[in-house]
């Protein structure tokens, strides 16, 4: 049986491999792409340090909070439609949407994204691969 001693220092370890692990996808994809995952609810549970050099947010800013709320009011139905069919599905479309930066202007990002599964098969939430075409879309 585990002390509690042995739990925070397996707690410790463990959120010390989570850095490194993100700080090497950063050092190869660079500042390239957002990388979350989110619970069935849209609610962030992971995001990469990258989302502070495109949007302006820090993990931290982001967590817990609802992917919906910084999607353009346009694109929101949209969105949340091919959210919810994608978890039904079992696989996202890819979609094209405007966010909301940190600095309240809206930039234009594609994301693919897949459904992960608990140990039962049960939805566990959704891990999102996105990527700034602004540029692409204001030619």
């Amino acid at each position: 049986m585990l002390m509690d001693g042995e739990i925070m220092s397996a707690v410790n370890v463990l959120n010390k491999e989570i850095s490194n692990l993100d700080r090497i996808i950063h050092n190869i994809i660079g500042n390239m792409l957002l990388i979350c995952q989110v619970s069935p609810k849209g609610k962030y549970e992971y995001i990469n340090n990258t989302h502070y050099s495109i949007l302006g947010y820090k993990p931290e800013d982001l967590v817990d909070k609802s992917m919906f709320e910084f999607i353009h009011p346009e694109d929101l139905v949209m969105v949340q439609t091919l959210f919810m069919t994608g978890l039904i599905s079992g696989q996202f479309k890819p979609m094209k949407l405007r966010f909301r930066c940190n600095n309240k202007k809206y930039i234009y990002l594609e994301s693919q994204g897949i459904v992960i599964y608990d140990d039962l098969g049960h939805v566990k939430g959704a891990v999102f691969v996105t990527r700034d075409i602004t540029e692409h879309t204001m030619i």
